[in-house]
């Protein structure tokens, strides 16, 4: 019975459930920001660029560069890079001081290691074509490009000592032989240094290979290949250290006569 005066007010709520609270909206506690990968990246992307480990053209989403660099990085810390930091730019920042301190660069995986190669040529003989194989093993300091093309000369040379081709014109009358054009023996190496001298009043330039036979005096490239090819000559004489490859022509003695491509930067 409700005392006379008063009225009986229903709340809605059961007296046996307590209300749920529907949180503290006084918080002042941030709500934790998703690692923007993206964002990574990108920077990471920016970083390798600017430090000249990736060329220009690389893409954020297909670079190995960029795989390699990220991967690395993260094992450095032995945690996910997202578990680390709370945010892309402080892991773009740690990332660039990494990379500093580690000298990083790219190194290509390793697919297969070689025991030993076969290297097959062909060559005409009077009695027609022949083919000679030779199968090396390589030394492990020794570039595979190196190793095939010294084969490949050593399997030329043996081949024309054992035969030697003769004109098929003997003088009795009969038409001349057809005059077979001459084919350029060409031999390709890496370059590790770039020689500007003087002789007699005129600038010589050599381009010295990182190994093989011709590294104590290389081959020289003249001024009008150096003009055809664009290639950049440092004005004072020197030695200046040159990362790239060069192609030069054979003289019949099998020496070499005269660099006719080369690609590459100094350092």
């Amino acid at each position: 019975m409700t005392p006379k005066g008063q009225t009986n007010m229903a709340t809605g709520l059961s007296r046996k459930k307590a209300p749920i609270a529907s949180g503290d909206t006084d918080s002042t506690e941030p709500l934790k920001q998703k690692f923007n990968f993206d964002l990574y990246h990108a920077g990471i992307m920016g970083i390798l660029k600017t430090h000249k480990l990736v060329g220009e053209n690389a893409n954020t989403n297909s670079s190995p560069e960029l795989l390699q660099a990220i991967t690395e990085f993260d094992e450095s810390n032995g945690i996910p890079i997202e578990a680390k930091f709370s945010n892309a730019v402080d892991a773009i920042n740690a990332f660039e001081a990494w990379i500093m301190v580690t000298d990083w660069y790219y190194t290509e995986p390793v697919l297969y290691t070689t025991n030993s190669i076969t290297v097959t040529l062909t060559m005409p003989a009077n009695s027609g074509s022949i083919s000679v194989a030779m199968q090396v093993t390589p030394k492990e300091e020794v570039e595979l490009d190196i190793v095939i093309a010294d084969v490949k000369l050593k399997l030329q040379q043996a081949i024309t000592s054992a035969f030697p081709r003769q004109s098929s014109n003997q003088g009795d009358g009969t038409k001349p032989a057809k005059t077979e054009q001459k084919t350029v023996k060409t031999e390709s190496f890496n370059v590790s240094h770039v020689v500007v001298g003087n002789f007699k009043g005129q600038r010589t330039v050599r381009l010295i290979p990182s190994n093989g036979r011709w590294k104590e005096y290389g081959i020289p490239i003249y001024d009008d290949m150096i003009e055809e090819l664009e290639f950049e000559v440092p004005e004072e004489e020197g030695e200046y250290e040159f990362k790239g490859r060069m192609t030069y022509e054979m003289k019949d003695n099998d020496k070499p006569s005269r660099v006719v491509r080369v690609s590459g930067e100094y350092i």
